[in-house]
């Protein structure tokens, strides 16, 4: 249909993931979606894979000057598949953990209270809905000294909140990624936790080139949603971002992630719960030494 959709608006998002069923993942923005699925397959002797269109959406991509079909670029550099256990999947390159981490002690895992939140709300809006989960992390966050606090959500995300404080020797700054409850009560439901491990993981990769997360959350501002506007910026302005983006050519951008789901009850944690935030918790680590919380519900 002619939409065009810039990288710092848009998704890689899994479709309908189960245990074992299609490995089908979209690329998303508000304004158009364009699905995909690769398929492994033996190509003579040799293991080989594909990716196949879903849709029919006929997607392009502009990259380093040539355009393509979208299909054909993930051809090329195909999307990186993780499991539940660690491993991961890009093309053909199945990659397994050599020792699975022990689970997560459910002791580190914070509880708020959560009353005057509904559990099952997760983005606050452009109206900035108080009864929200991300509008509940943003009020706690207000009680810390930030230079920024940035509501990043919506499709191309770094997290849902961005925050940002300005120490002597180092930028701190902290990923808050939220997930609504699948349910109205606390409980131990896996499928809850999946997304936001994957977002952690997502995450970090900004660490590449911090100056490039301060150019993303520049060019998202303002937020635009059905002919509506307003700031992103829930402290601070474009000019104390600009003033930090400077500051982090000389000096090192250090990250917090933080896990947000209300719907996950320390007193009926599982097993498979724990160790999924286990193996979060060792990509971040191995990657770029970043440090992981959670926050969840007490009961």
């Amino acid at each position: 249909n002619g939409t065009t959709v810039y990288r710092h608006d848009a998704d890689i998002d899994l479709v309908d993931p189960t245990e074992d069923g299609p490995l089908a993942f979209s690329v998303a923005s508000e304004s158009a979606t364009a699905a995909f699925e690769l398929k492994l397959k033996i190509n003579g002797e040799n293991p080989d894979f594909s990716i196949q269109a879903r849709d029919g959406v006929d997607a392009t991509i502009s990259h380093r000057g040539h355009t393509m079909n979208l299909w054909e670029f993930f051809e090329q550099e195909p999307p990186t598949f993780w499991f539940a256990d660690g491993s991961s999947l890009t093309g053909i390159e199945h990659v397994t953990l050599r020792t699975q981490p022990l689970p997560f002690p459910k002791e580190r895992i914070q509880h708020w209270n959560w009353t005057g939140t509904k559990i099952r709300t997760e983005s606050q809006g452009i109206e900035r809905n108080p009864e929200s989960i991300q509008h509940r992390v943003i009020a706690e966050l207000k009680k810390r000294k930030f230079s920024i606090i940035f509501d990043d959500d919506d499709h191309g995300e770094a997290a849902d909140v961005v925050a940002i404080a300005e120490e002597d020797d180092h930028i701190a700054m902290e990923f808050w990624h939220c997930k609504f409850a699948m349910g109205d009560k606390p409980g131990a439901r896996i499928k809850e936790l999946y997304e936001l491990c994957g977002q952690a993981q997502t995450s970090i990769r900004w660490l590449e080139k911090p100056r490039d997360l301060f150019s993303h959350l520049l060019r998202r501002e303002p937020r635009r949603y059905k002919g509506k506007e307003g700031t992103r910026y829930e402290v601070g302005t474009e000019k104390d971002l600009l003033r930090i983006r400077e500051k982090a050519d000389v000096q090192p951008v250090r990250l917090r992630a933080f896990i947000v789901q209300p719907g996950l009850s320390i007193a009926e944690v599982s097993k498979e719960q724990l160790e999924l935030l286990a193996v979060t918790e060792n990509y971040l680590k191995e990657t770029f030494a970043v440090p992981l919380e959670i926050v969840g519900s007490e009961k």
